[in-house]
């Protein structure tokens, strides 16, 4: 393996890492969570309270959420289903899916402090933030996407003319409005209040900011590029 090969598996793991707890965080916390964090909620209690059969968990949302960005990607790019390369997708969906869960199932476990107001609000604007920075890595890891960031990342190209703060402001308000909708259907809408705004307006030039100083891995992963290209 490249030493290319090997940071951008270290990009990857870090994203990886990074999107699970932060999904996890934010939706931990029971002051207002990010939009999509309120929507995975928001479904996994809708499909709870519509049956009884099994337990539908936020992982569990998580990945039907991700099922369906899956198919509009297909359908976006025009492209046939590979077997050997979507199915590798699919199986990291779950993975990642899984690790959300876990997390929730552990923070009680190491009594995570959930006591005091403000600390969920940081809970809820941390694990935001790092969903937003897991975006940045996977996409100059160029692994493999989970289907949401690939989600994103082809509206930001073919509607958002490469505007990425554009495109994330959009898809955020989406799932504000998907959550409401879920939570209305199944009685309940929770996990939304004021911080649920506050986060879809400053998630879009935070992540732009973050996107601006990570110029470091963008200059180490052309250094490699350019050694590949001597060699």
């Amino acid at each position: 393996m490249t030493t290319e090969k090997r940071y951008k598996l270290i990009l990857f793991s870090f994203a990886t890492f990074f999107t699970s707890f932060g999904n996890a965080l934010a939706i931990y916390t029971d002051v207002g969570t990010a939009p999509w964090s309120a929507a995975n909620l928001n479904i996994s209690n809708t499909l709870n309270s519509l049956q009884n059969f099994i337990t539908v968990t936020p992982g569990n949302a998580f990945n039907f959420i991700l099922f369906i960005f899956f198919i509009c990607n297909k359908l976006m790019e025009k492209e046939s289903f590979s077997f050997k390369k979507d199915s590798l997708v699919l199986i990291y969906v779950i993975v990642v899916g899984r690790l959300i869960d876990f997390f929730l199932f552990i923070f009680p476990i190491i009594s995570l402090p959930d006591y005091i107001y403000l600390l969920n609000v940081f809970y809820s604007i941390f694990g935001t933030l790092l969903i937003g920075l897991a975006l940045l890595l996977f996409i100059r890891a160029n692994i493999t996407y989970l289907p949401v960031d690939d989600f994103i990342k082809n509206i930001t190209f073919y509607f958002f003319k490469g505007n990425i703060r554009n495109s994330t402001f959009v898809f955020f308000a989406f799932g504000l409005l998907l959550a409401i909708v879920s939570g209305l259907i199944g009685g309940s809408v929770v996990a939304i209040n004021y911080i649920t705004i506050i986060l879809l307006i400053i998630f879009s030039p935070i992540t732009n900011f973050l996107d601006n100083h990570l110029t470091f891995i963008d200059a180490k992963l052309e250094s490699f590029k350019n050694t590949n290209d001597i060699s």
